[in-house]
């Protein structure tokens, strides 16, 4: 009697700790997100307002415009999708090193971070250069965005 009481027990708790953890990482924002996330926005112009999305290393994608004060989820990437997408980002754009902020009127950026540590390029400045790379990351990230989702 009292190995099924313990055993029962057991199993609640275990039951509650799993459904407390895939809850909370259900429930994750950019504003709290722990693991690495990739921002790709545009802004500036006449208005000055800014679009973000967010792009969450466990594949959730968030967008936000500089009017809003909440996030708003759109969909979610595949595992190999998001990973790609991290690759390029930190691999071939080199986004930890790439020391480029020139924003025009108009502009563009792509931003990592993962906690304090921060990385970001802006471009836009018809008088600089952007590493070619930077275009066709933003290029191909907004290619897979629900299109009836999109801010812009």
């Amino acid at each position: 009697m009292k190995q099924r009481l313990l055993t029962a027990l057991s199993l609640t708790l275990m039951i509650g700790f799993i459904w407390t953890q895939t809850s909370c990482s259900r429930n994750a924002t950019p504003a709290n997100y722990k693991g690495s996330q990739l921002m790709l926005g545009n802004g500036g112009g006449i208005t000055g307002f800014s679009t973000t999305y967010y792009l969450l290393a466990n594949g959730k994608i968030f967008s936000r415009s500089s009017r809003d004060t909440v996030f708003t989820f759109i969909g979610r990437q595949t595992r190999a999708n998001t990973k790609q997408v991290f690759k390029t980002a930190e691999q071939d754009c080199a986004i930890k090193t790439t020391n480029f902020d020139h924003p025009g009127n108009t502009y563009k950026f792509a931003q990592w971070k993962k906690g304090e540590e921060s990385y970001k390029v802006t471009w836009g400045d018809i008088g600089e250069t952007v590493p070619a790379s930077y275009p066709r990351l933003y290029t191909s990230f907004m290619a897979t965005l629900p299109a009836f989702k999109t801010l812009d």
